[in-house]
């Protein structure tokens, strides 16, 4: 089993939507995890999809809660 085959499942099976990392920007959703190759992947976190209110639909964010833990 791959690196990227163990965290696609460890992703998956806590309900996480992909991998991001605040300090460089970047995200990637579960489909394409580990597709960068970023240096400072070790950095990344799990975390959830959520609206980026750009209105590219291509464009995505992924952050550390969920939109429902936002609510009071």
């Amino acid at each position: 089993m791959t690196v990227k085959e163990i965290v696609r499942e460890y992703l998956k099976t806590h309900g996480y939507d992909g991998l991001f990392n605040e300090e460089s920007e970047c995200a990637c959703v579960f489909s394409n995890v580990i597709l960068c190759e970023a240096e400072n992947l070790r950095d990344c976190e799990a975390g959830y999809l959520f609206p980026c209110g750009c209105g590219d639909e291509r464009h995505f964010c992924i952050r550390a809660k969920k939109a429902e833990e936002d609510r009071p």
